[in-house]
């Protein structure tokens, strides 16, 4: 009894892992991507004014 729910319980667990792995990489990677971006604004010394017009 132990051994068969035991076995269902990693049947389940292994048919959640790639729902749970894209999930994260869905809101992950465009939040690194927005942050990387930002880090770049910040760290430039460009001034965007001047560059588009402004």
């Amino acid at each position: 009894m132990r051994r068969t729910d035991a076995q269902a319980a990693r049947q389940k667990a292994s048919k959640a892992v790639p729902k749970a792995t894209l999930l994260v990489t869905s809101f992950m990677l465009p939040a690194t991507m927005i942050l990387i971006g930002v880090g770049f604004y910040y760290a430039s010394e460009v001034d965007f004014g001047t560059l588009f017009g402004g």
